[in-house]
């Protein structure tokens, strides 16, 4: 599955699929937001909670690096190999 692909399941289908393959790699804070980061396959996966509702807002996916910015301070390098 490419990251196309994983795009196009339901958001529940993306949630199973980062439940049963995901690598946990960091955690960060977006305004009212609570985001986990993801390494699925060959793509990194975001899960975008809201901290005031208590929900599920998104599941999606990047490829690109630049992406990882926000995550750079707490990520452990060793941890992704």
């Amino acid at each position: 599955m490419n990251l196309d692909e994983f795009r196009e399941l339901s958001l529940s289908h993306r949630a199973d699929l980062v439940q049963a393959e995901g690598k946990f790699i960091a955690s960060r804070s977006a305004q009212t937001f609570h985001v986990d980061l993801y390494r699925v396959r060959n793509f990194y996966v975001e899960i975008w909670n809201n901290t005031i509702h208590g929900i599920l807002m998104q599941i999606d996916g990047f490829e690109d690096d630049q992406f990882l910015k926000p995550y750079l301070d707490d990520i452990n390098v060793k941890d992704l190999f």
